[in-house]
């Protein structure tokens, strides 16, 4: 296995969404689309009251099922098969919720996590 040199990817959002796609899982077979209110846009960013050019990508859900799980993906093009690659994202994340709070499977601020999934490119 070849580990390649640095690859830099950045995404800003400001004119598309950039190919990113967003979704939603761990819903019941016949949800009410009312009740869990899902939504994935491009929207400009929370970071203050006249905020006119800073773009990111919104997801919304009400959490109903007590364990729904809202998702990002986005293909990476032209990386070289059989090569290792370190990844180091760095990301922001915004809500309009504040700490402390309580909810049925826990906190809609501090309840809310990040994960990744590995997979191998052949």
């Amino acid at each position: 296995m070849t580990v390649r040199d640095n690859v830099n990817i950045s995404y800003h959002f400001n004119t598309s969404n950039e190919g990113w796609k967003g979704s939603f899982a761990d819903l019941p077979v016949d949800y009410n689309k009312e009740i869990y209110a899902l939504n994935y846009a491009r929207a400009l960013l929370p970071i203050g009251g006249k905020n006119t050019t800073n773009y990111g990508l919104k997801l919304v859900g009400a959490n109903r099922s007590d364990d729904l799980f809202m998702f990002l993906t986005k293909k990476v093009e032209n990386l070289t098969p059989n090569t290792t690659y370190q990844v180091k994202l760095d990301i922001g994340m915004y809500t309009k919720e504040s700490g402390g709070m309580l909810g049925i499977g826990g906190s809609p601020s501090e309840s809310v996590y990040v994960n990744r999934q590995r997979r191998s490119v052949q």
